[in-house]
């Protein structure tokens, strides 16, 4: 009876160890490639490639300016590299001043879900909401009185996007910093 338990034990082990023994000597020993296969790289271009169509043609539609701050409404251009339909759920961000990198602007999100076609571009619609601090570095450092002008060029950081394919939901945070220029003029005055 023990020599069963002990032969079981050996084949689950041996059925447990074969695979992962495989997988170090196909990649060399190496636990990055092993765990980040270029399946894992090639997700992650993806992803970048995304945003890399023409994002700085990033439009304002509308900004709100009252008490509680500033809100811009955006359009920002997207692409899907793929051969299918993707939906973007949510997109988040923090947007710093690209000239004084250590001032936080605000935060943004997409206002709703949009499905992008395959090879296509398309504009996604974005908040951007002003914290109290961004305002008064914008007015102090960015504002053209008596112009009503703003403009400054903003980093968009921390990007988390949740996408879903066909029904499977995934999650990716873009670590890369976008540059994005602003320009807005306030036609009305303030």
């Amino acid at each position: 009876m023990n020599r069963i338990r002990f032969l079981l034990f050996l084949f689950s082990t041996l059925i447990f160890l074969i695979p992962i023994t495989f997988g170090l000597q196909t990649f060399g020993i190496n636990m990055d490639k092993f765990i980040f296969s270029e399946g894992a790289n090639q997700s992650l271009e993806f992803f970048a490639q995304m945003f890399n169509s023409s994002y700085s043609e990033t439009n304002i539609i509308d900004a709100h300016l009252d008490l509680s701050g500033i809100t811009l409404f955006l359009e920002m251009n997207m692409s899907n590299p793929s051969t299918f339909p993707m939906t973007i759920n949510t997109i988040k961000f923090i947007v710093y001043c690209s000239n004084h990198s250590e001032i936080k602007l605000g935060i943004g999100e997409n206002s709703q879900p949009i499905t992008l076609e395959p090879h296509s571009i398309n504009k996604v619609p974005l908040t951007f909401s002003v914290v109290p601090e961004g305002v008064s570095h914008i007015y102090s450092h960015h504002f053209q009185f008596p112009l009503f002008i703003i403009e400054l060029t903003l980093d968009i950081k921390n990007i988390e996007i949740e996408t879903s394919i066909y029904g499977i939901s995934m999650a990716i945070t873009v670590k890369d910093t976008l540059k994005i220029p602003l320009y807005y003029e306030f036609i009305n005055g303030i």
